[in-house]
């Protein structure tokens, strides 16, 4: 994940749900992108069956839906904080 000021950014889960008919994830991310900041990068390069509890499995493992996935986001300039 990247920001078109090169902001480094830290990701975790912080939900998941999956059903029949496909999944959800939530993330979070720190720091908060800098007021002169206008797009974020998020991109995913893999999805991979995973238990809590478990370890991660290797990289480009067998059940993997490899990507990458990207997505531009436009930061708006009325959020709290922004310039």
């Amino acid at each position: 994940m990247a920001d078109d000021l090169g902001t480094a950014y830290q990701v975790g889960i912080a939900a998941m749900s999956q059903s029949d008919r496909g999944g959800e994830a939530a993330f979070q991310f720190v720091p908060r992108p800098p007021a002169g900041a206008g797009r974020l990068t998020v991109t995913i390069e893999r999805f991979a069956e995973h238990r809590p509890g478990q370890p991660l499995p290797p990289a480009k493992s067998p059940s993997d839906t490899l990507g990458p996935w990207v997505f531009e986001v436009e930061l708006r300039s009325d959020r709290p904080g922004a310039g």
